[in-house]
């Protein structure tokens, strides 16, 4: 990091700062998913430290019994590192839109801006035809 200009490294070390801030939190409020959330930080981590150097979307996906806390841990990391006007959540065994239209829709309201996007109960997906 010799070579990163001050500004750029603040900004880096105060992401880093609130990340593990947040990962200690998130530890605290669930119990028995430390494994999970540190994957979750990691995976997270890259995006969060250098969004614009992203040439596609960062996926991170999250499977388990329902219930185990997946969509609450989510949404907490979510208020915890302040993107809440930047996230959007879909419950998928709910929608019924064109996902893809509304993705488009989204991008172009962000106006360039990065955003976070949740497809929850994505077994619940309906496909073209029942066949």
């Amino acid at each position: 990091m010799k070579n990163l200009s001050t500004d750029l490294k603040s900004d880096i070390f105060e992401k880093k700062s609130r990340l593990e801030n947040t990962r200690e939190i998130l530890k605290s409020e669930f119990v028995g998913l430390d494994s999970v959330i540190d994957d979750l930080i990691e995976s997270f981590s890259y995006w969060f430290y250098f969004p614009k150097l992203q040439k596609k979307p960062v996926v991170i996906n999250l499977w388990g019994l329902t219930g185990v806390g997946k969509t609450s841990l989510i949404n907490r990391l979510i208020q915890h590192l302040d993107f809440s006007k930047h996230f959007y959540p879909f419950n998928l065994s709910e929608y019924d839109r064109n996902i893809k239209e509304t993705i488009g829709e989204l991008y172009e309201k962000q106006n360039g801006q990065d955003f976070i996007m949740l497809f929850d109960e994505f077994q619940n997906v309906r496909t073209i035809n029942e066949e």
